[in-house]
């Protein structure tokens, strides 16, 4: 048992390691096109709703994606499906560098956004078969910092490739540093204990033995299938997920060209500085993560909606921060990506896994991920068209109410639990 545990120890460090990695790695070639906007419109004269019709092509597929990608996942396995993603990802990105036509740049981050869509639910469903029920809310809040810092990092190279070379490099840096962390995940990806001679996760973590999840062979397919999108509490993360992904993506698409419109800060600056919001999301993250699992026995839905109310009121603060310089703008973007980051990792993580159950974690990621995504693609229109005619100002106030309808909505789920935490009778 002794060398079970150290083996079972060692590999999920290795199966965390190397499904953080990649994940951040996605978002190396997805935030890149936020940071280029600016230099876009000044070589190209692109307009906000040209450059929302960029946005509205990637999130449109990426939400299908999110949808059949969830299945594809639950039953191929993250292996072929995040592979092949992270394959197609890397092309379109470099492809991308050379682009100049409109329709043609939409069509590339349209595919761009469809084999995206093949990461959270895959490698989700890899951290749910490595890790049990009663660990998972501390654990998807570390490993959630995939996002927040992947999101950073991304902006920063973006940002100095931009600086240093022209906007072109930004995409063709970030294919370059994708094909490298492609080549680790082929390498290190195991998606099940059993790939490796170790038994699975319930039958491992012997308090967990008899809860719901544990079953003697798998349910079918169909079944699981059946499950999971019957689900009322998966239907309201959902929903609770379009809200949240919306004000989401509208922050990290449009904040650096806000702080240059808005705020007078230069491209470049206006990148370094986006990244704040992603810095306080890292925090978030990890408080959801550890208030769920300590403080509310690893019911996810409390935390989640005191924080997304939060979320309202921080983003109500931060009209009046920005108005008081560059150090309160800070402050006010970081509390922003504190609440939006830590409900944004419990629903799509630790949520998805508990209420998907470990056979269905990928169809509930996919189907959450792609309700939300589904929000996130009506920003592209929605934040070019408000912002174009009636100011950015505007915008602030949609935020807030979409903020308080998903904590109502997640307030629902106050006093749920996950199905796998019932005792079999």
């Amino acid at each position: 048992m002794e060398n079970i545990d150290r083996k079972y120890k060692l590999w999920r460090i290795k199966i965390f390691a190397v499904t953080w990695i990649t994940y951040a790695g996605f978002y190396l070639c997805r935030k890149n096109f936020a940071v280029v906007k600016s230099p876009l419109k000044t070589e190209f004269g692109f307009d906000n709703l040209q450059l929302g019709l960029i946005d509205t092509a990637y999130l449109t597929t990426y939400a299908i994606g999110a949808f059949l990608n969830g299945v594809l996942g639950d039953r191929f396995g993250a292996k072929v499906t995040v592979g092949v993603g992270l394959v197609v990802v890397v092309i379109t990105n470099y492809l991308f560098g050379y682009g100049s036509v409109l329709g043609f740049l939409m069509m590339l981050y349209g595919i761009n956004g469809y084999a995206q869509a093949t990461g959270w639910p895959g490698l989700v469903k890899t951290m749910a078969n490595w890790f049990s029920v009663h660990e998972r809310g501390i654990v998807m809040g570390w490993w959630g910092s995939c996002f927040e810092i992947g999101s950073a990092i991304a902006t920063a190279v973006a940002t100095w490739s931009l600086a240093h070379w022209g906007w072109r490099y930004s995409f063709f840096v970030p294919a370059l540093l994708l094909t490298g962390i492609t080549l680790l995940f082929f390498i290190f990806q195991k998606d099940h204990p059993e790939d490796v001679g170790l038994p699975d996760i319930e039958t491992y973590r012997r308090e967990d033995k008899n809860i719901l999840e544990e079953k003697n062979g798998r349910l079918p397919f169909k079944t699981v299938l059946r499950d999971v999108l019957s689900s009322s509490t998966v239907w309201i993360c959902g929903a609770s997920y379009f809200c949240l992904k919306l004000v989401r993506y509208a922050l990290m698409f449009w904040l650096p060209l806000y702080m240059v419109e808005r705020l007078g800060y230069k491209p470049d600056q206006a990148g370094y500085h986006s990244i704040i919001v992603e810095v306080g999301g890292f925090l978030g993250g990890l408080v959801a993560g550890y208030v769920s699992d300590k403080l509310f026995d690893s019911r996810r839905g409390p935390i989640a909606a005191l924080m997304l109310f939060g979320l309202g009121l921080s983003i109500y603060a931060h009209t009046y921060l920005t108005l008081m310089g560059p150090l309160m703008n800070a402050v006010g973007m970081a509390l922003v990506g504190f609440m939006i980051y830590g409900p944004d990792s419990i629903l799509t993580g630790a949520a998805a896994m508990d209420f998907g159950t470990k056979e269905g974690a990928s169809t509930a990621a996919g189907f959450i991920n792609g309700m939300g995504s589904t929000g996130a693609a009506l920003q592209g229109l929605i934040v070019g068209y408000v912002s174009q005619k009636f100011g950015w100002n505007y915008l602030f106030y949609l935020f807030i109410g979409l903020s308080f309808i998903a904590g109502s909505l997640t307030s629902l789920l106050w006093n749920v639990e996950a199905p796998h935490k019932k005792v079999n009778p």
